[in-house]
């Protein structure tokens, strides 16, 4: 196999070498690892390529050669890059050993994966775990996405059977359509959704050797990659990092409750005005990563088939500086940390105006759309309690659409406890749990009815079991809905006064007209 590095605008005229031509991408100030490979008038992808000890900023490469020097090695930016390798007529094979492909070559991975060049460009932006475990796969040939599936066993038994209540779960990979990666708890209010969410992270993170909270069994016989809890109750009494009993597994809590503070009722409180730098912290690993800052904009494209998150204009938040930015850096004589903190408090000013001129709802959405670009990928389990609580009908659509295309891309999968039909509309009949039960009686089961796309008033009738049009105060609720041409002047109307379970009712009556 051979390979030339070559200028961009080179003409590549034989198909029998490929081709490798300079990407100025900066990692840091720091590193400039990136080529673009491009292979019979084929675009491949990007690949970063490191040396064992590297100190420059870029590798010295022979600009022809058939194999690199035995300390060099190589890491594809994104999974597109292994996927095209698989591509009929394209020597899959030869081009990652040549290369010395660490997702493809595990033994080397262990070998370089501590080096600095390693974690501060090549691996910037994933795991050891995605690259040991579905990078390998694609690169060996596998598919991209894979099924998988798994159980929740609860404490509690049926008390009519005696026998164990269990939730499925089985996340489909390839074919997902309609997606099976966002799972449903729904029912009444009090039925029991927020303690079952909360016994699975309990499970999951906590000393559970005894099955108190219950028991996970994985189809794979491993643990999940990642963990998610979001919830912005202000009344949540999340897990801490410090609780987390398996320190080798990845936790992450969103919401407005901040854990270093859990003991001091007057400070564990998450303030508004502190929301944007928990936003722009995590906005900023984002833009610095090529493949987090591509999912990001597909997910904020989604987003914006909300109206009011189209007028935001996100994408502009940064574009328009970058030029200001660029003459303060040459202009400085400055350290490469210190070209960093100059870079990043730039963006900060920036987006913390930006981000604090939102409403709390489009603000809940940013951070939690951000944060899972950040941390979601294959076989991350994201626990998410009522989202709907602070979104409107419309916003609520599109966050889980967004929310459905990020967990179908990255194999991971959600489950979200929930009172809205609106929500349920969203994701097809097997991949909801509506919860029935009075006392201790409890029953697990699929609607009868298949949800994804259905009319709201069907699935809140199947969900809640009475007849939409024939309830008392579905009556109140329809005609105030009928005068109103806001879910707030709906709700403002009946002064405070209306349960968790009317108010999804509410919104999803305002959402049926705004969109007939």
């Amino acid at each position: 196999m051979k390979f030339n590095i070559v200028s961009r605008n080179c003409v590549m005229t034989n198909s029998e070498i490929v081709y490798l031509t300079n990407d100025n991408w900066n990692d840091y100030f720091e590193y400039r690892t990136m080529y673009q490979m491009y292979y019979k008038n084929q675009h491949i992808g990007g690949v970063r390529i490191g040396r064992i000890g590297q100190t420059e900023d870029r590798p010295d490469i022979p600009d022809e050669f058939e194999t690199l020097p035995t300390d060099y090695f190589s890491l594809g930016v994104s999974l597109e890059y292994y996927k095209n390798l698989k591509r009929e007529g394209i020597p899959r094979v030869e081009i990652l050993i040549a290369l010395h492909d660490i997702a493809y070559d595990l033994k080397l991975l262990e070998t370089v994966r501590e080096e600095r060049v390693t974690q501060r460009s090549l691996m910037r932006d994933f795991s050891y775990y995605a690259v040991k475990e579905q990078f390998h796969r694609i690169a060996d040939g596998g598919a991209v996405l894979t099924d998988y599936d798994f159980k929740y066993i609860l404490p509690d038994k049926d008390i009519t059977t005696g026998e164990n209540l269990e939730l499925d779960f089985y996340v489909e990979g390839e074919n997902n359509t309609p997606p099976s990666n966002i799972y449903v708890l729904i029912g009444k209010n009090g039925i029991g959704k927020t303690t079952i969410i909360k016994k699975m992270l309990k499970t999951l993170l906590c000393n559970n050797d005894l099955h108190t909270y219950g028991e996970f069994i994985t189809g794979w016989g491993g643990n999940f990659s990642n963990i998610v809890n979001i919830s912005f109750s202000m009344f949540d009494d999340p897990i801490t990092e410090v609780d987390v009993f398996d320190k080798m597994i990845f936790y992450k809590y969103i919401g407005l409750i901040d854990v270093r503070y859990e003991n001091d009722i007057r400070k564990r409180n998450v303030k508004y005005d502190q929301l944007p730098d928990m936003f722009f912290e995590s906005y900023w690993n984002v833009i610095k990563s090529i493949t987090k800052n591509e999912l990001w904009k597909r997910s904020v494209k989604i987003l914006e088939t909300d109206s009011t998150f189209k007028e935001l204009d996100i994408g502009s938040w940064i574009s328009q500086e970058k030029s200001k930015l660029e003459k303060m850096i040459l202009a400085t004589e400055k350290s490469i940390e210190e070209k960093n903190n100059i870079e990043k408090n730039f963006f900060r000013e920036i987006i913390n105006n930006q981000f604090s001129k939102l409403s709390s709802g489009h603000k809940i959405i940013l951070l939690t759309v951000v944060n899972l670009v950040n941390f979601v990928e294959e076989k991350t389990l994201v626990i998410m309690d009522e989202p709907e609580e602070h979104l409107h009908p419309p916003l609520v659509s599109a966050f889980i659409r967004a929310l459905s295309e990020l967990m179908s891309y990255r194999n991971g999968v959600a489950i979200i406890a929930t009172h809205s039909p609106v929500i349920v509309q969203e994701v097809p009949r097997r991949c909801v749990w509506k919860i029935r039960g009075h006392g201790k009686y409890r029953k697990f089961e699929h609607p009868e009815i298949e949800t994804f796309g259905e009319n709201l008033g069907e699935i809140t009738t199947e969900i809640f079991g009475y007849d939409v049009g024939s309830t008392g105060f579905h009556t109140i609720l329809k005609n105030v809905a009928n005068r109103k041409n806001s879910y707030e002047k709906a709700l403002n109307e009946f002064q405070g006064e209306l349960g968790k379970e009317a108010k999804s009712i509410l919104r999803a009556y305002m959402y049926d007209k705004e969109n007939t």
